[in-house]
């Protein structure tokens, strides 16, 4: 406003000298610009270096600093005497500027920016913006989570006044929550004897409103002690040279301390700087300031405190720079509440998935499966390593069922994170940047089963055999093994059924609360993950029966109809810890043993495997499973709560089970798997050491040796007629 004046005056040709009371700007102080103007301020950057000395008495470090084109100035130094003393910025530079004139209405592009700066979980902030846009920030941390006591903002201009006559009802409500205990650094005014004096006069004369006028009142003195001394020295008060001159030779008394104007540029030489209080008078309901100290860079001693300070928190104790809360989160768990369009939407999305998964199984089975016939074994056959992953994959399943039945972790804590680690279940324990790690991951394994089927459909380009055989290598894990964590890890992106407000945009996703739902980032990775499941599961589906049916190494197959039932049933199963488990763990139990129940009658209707012994185990392992699930389940309904005693149950029953399953196998089903027997070759060793090996071992190992003609051990430095008179003849 004073440049503006300035420039007007000039504008009609005149140079008048002119005395501002409270010019701040940093652009004003500039005596070769406006060598006509002065002030009995200090540039505010002045008020800024006495934050510094502040949070050095306090012990603080670490500041959250945002600001604006307009306050550039302001900014840079205040940066450069951070660095002097050795304190940081927590918010990155993209994290700091502000747009010029922002107002609440900007909020949700915002929304995010905040948010990643209160994740920084520094309690210090120092915001160089002027009034109302200083309260439109504030505003807008109080809707992104900040409360009372997760915040201090040290400020470099008053407040109070301005919160009243500059910010509406609602908005004073959470300035005034935020803002309790600030501390500001001002200009001084009313400084000493002499100020109090005029200050008691201003009352008497005009009442209490005395902000900003000890200021007028020795701008004004200054005027008159300019004029006075220049017709005393016999000198034209209309020559504006002159004047300006006497101006700044003045030194005198004022009622804000000592008034000089410093001769390099045009604001007062040093002034008191004075530290206030923000204080909330619950009586008569509204903010006020309380004088606590002053700083005056003259004295011996900087800082004086008239009185202690009273914190956010009603207590004379500094608080930390840094906040910790009771959660990982950038807000504290008495912000968050329960999100019901989120949860609704994320019913609607896993439930969709739910049908589309159906159709698209049924409709596979119907093209390709549907005449497949799964002969039985019937007669001894050699096992191959392939068949042990088929039967590995049963032990999988056993621990993702358990994984994500009900919550036992009140009971043993180790045997959540077992069961969670132990089959890659890891979207439940982690959160942050590591849960976007394997996002990240599962999204690329989606493609990379994409890019698979294409190498599987196109077997013409010979230049594509190699990774065309590493997929046939990966399609059991793939299809098999990550399918549960893949589609939990994945389905968790929509998990924004928690937030800190009623509007959809207020909710987070679970496992990076710093992330708000729909937003930019999250609508790109949201659509990514729709599209990556839509194609992730029908090909998961696929590659298992492919692989069981086109694999010649592999006798032990699946029925396909059982196979296509039993992914619909872990999708059902991944789905319900999603959207059940969270809300009502006994419900979840209830569900889970329902299904566990249907997936038994299908294996008795059925008999999934070609392989009795396979049946055998398969049905034993979800009998496993349900009476864990029941015995979860009565932990949450009948709070049976005696680990001892329930560990007894479990693994009583389990021991029985096994005992059961072992006496069944060796009556019923003999094996039909016969593994190849291994050649002792320490009789080769004997033979090559000198050593005399019989008759009987000898026949014994060329027998061996016929039976595994392609496992014929190396025999190093022997001659071929050597090897011929091992083979056949006996010593």
């Amino acid at each position: 406003m004073a440049i503006g004046y300035i420039y007007a005056l000039r504008s009609l040709n005149y140079s008048i000298p002119n005395v501002s009371p409270y010019a701040i700007s940093s652009l004003s102080q500039n005596k070769s610009s406006f060598p006509e103007f002065m002030t009995v301020t200090k540039d505010e950057r002045f008020n800024t270096g006495v934050i510094l000395n502040l949070a050095g008495v306090f012990g603080w470090k670490h500041f959250i600093i945002i600001y604006d084109e307009d306050n550039l100035g302001t900014y840079n130094y205040f940066v450069e005497k951070i660095a002097k003393n050795n304190m940081k910025i927590a918010n990155s530079p993209d994290l700091r500027t502000m747009d010029m004139f922002y107002t609440k209405d900007e909020y949700p592009k915002w929304k995010n920016w905040f948010a990643k700066i209160i994740s920084l979980k520094v309690r210090l902030f120092v915001i160089f913006l002027t009034p109302p846009f200083w309260f439109y920030i504030v505003e807008s941390f109080y809707d992104a989570g900040l409360r009372r006591g997760d915040a201090l903002f040290l400020s470099n201009a008053r407040l109070a006044y301005s919160i009243v006559w500059e910010t509406d009802l609602v908005q004073q409500r959470k300035i005034i929550e935020l803002l309790y205990g600030t501390v500001i650094t001002a200009q001084g005014e009313w400084i000493g004897e002499y100020g109090q004096k005029i200050k008691n006069g201003f009352i008497k004369e005009y009442g209490n409103e005395t902000d900003f006028r000890c200021l007028a009142f020795d701008a004004t003195i200054l005027l008159l002690n300019g004029i006075e001394f220049t017709i005393k020295q016999g000198q034209n008060v209309n020559d504006h040279q002159v004047m300006n001159e006497n101006l700044r030779k003045q030194k005198f008394l004022g009622c804000s301390g000592s008034i000089s104007i410093e001769p390099e540029g045009n604001q007062r030489s040093i002034p008191t700087i004075v530290i206030f209080n923000l204080k909330w008078n619950e009586k008569e309901q509204f903010m006020y300031e309380e004088l606590v100290g002053q700083y005056d860079a003259s004295s011996s001693q900087l800082i004086t405190f008239y009185s202690e300070i009273i914190w956010y928190d009603n207590t004379t104790i500094a608080p930390s720079d840094l906040v910790t809360y009771e959660n990982d989160c950038p807000f504290p768990a008495r912000n968050i509440s329960h999100s019901e369009r989120g949860a609704g939407i994320l019913y609607a999305i896993t439930i969709s998935f739910i049908f589309i998964t159906i159709i698209e199984s049924f409709y596979l089975w119907k093209i390709f499966w549907k005449d497949i016939v799964i002969e039985k074994l019937t007669t001894p056959i050699h096992s191959h390593f392939e068949d042990y992953i088929v039967m590995g994959i049963i032990v999988i399943d056993l621990f993702q069922f358990i994984s994500q039945g009900p919550d036992i972790s009140g009971l043993f804590p180790w045997l959540s994170w077992l069961s969670n680690y132990s089959v890659i279940h890891f979207d439940s324990n982690v959160s942050g940047d590591a849960y976007w790690d394997y996002l990240y991951l599962a999204l690329i394994i989606s493609c990379y089963c994409v890019a698979s089927a294409f190498l599987l459909a196109f077997k013409t380009f010979k230049i594509l055999n190699y990774a065309r055989d590493l997929s046939m290598i990966m399609l059991p894990i793939i299809g098999n093994m990550m399918f549960v964590p893949m589609i939990s890890i994945i389905l968790s992106i929509f998990e924004c059924d928690k937030g800190i407000g009623p509007n959809v945009s207020d909710s987070f996703i679970k496992h990076d609360c710093a992330t708000y739902c729909w937003g930019d980032k999250y609508l790109i990775w949201g659509v990514f993950s729709i599209i990556s499941l839509i194609a992730y599961i029908p090909l998961s589906l696929y590659f298992r029966i492919y692989y069981e049916n086109t694999n010649d190494y592999i006798n032990i197959k699946a029925k396909p109809l059982f196979t296509i039932e039993k992914t619909i049933i872990q999708l059902l199963i991944v789905v319900l810890t999603k959207t059940s488990k969270p809300y009502d763990e006994s419900l979840h139990g209830l569900f889970c043993i329902i299904i566990l129940v249907l997936i038994l009658f299908l294996c008795f209707k059925q008999s999934p495997y070609n392989y009795h012994r396979v049946n055998l185990w398969l049905t034993i392992s979800y009998i496993a499973i349900l009476w864990n699930y029941i015995l979860s389940s009565l932990y949450w309904l009948a709070r049976f709560d005696s680990p001892i005693l329930w560990l007894m149950l479990q693994f009583l029953v389990w021991c029985i089970l096994v005992a059961v399953g072992i006496t069944i196998q060796c009556k019923f089903f003999p094996s039909l798997l016969i593994a190849d027997k291994v050649v002792d070759i320490t009789m080769f060793f004997k033979f090559s050491m000198g050593n005399q090996i019989s008759a009987m071992e000898l026949a014994k190992l060329k027998g061996k040796i016929i039976e595994n003609k392609d496992k014929v051990p190396n025999f190093g430095n022997l001659s071929n007629s050597s090897q011929d008179h091992i083979f056949n003849n006996n010593y």
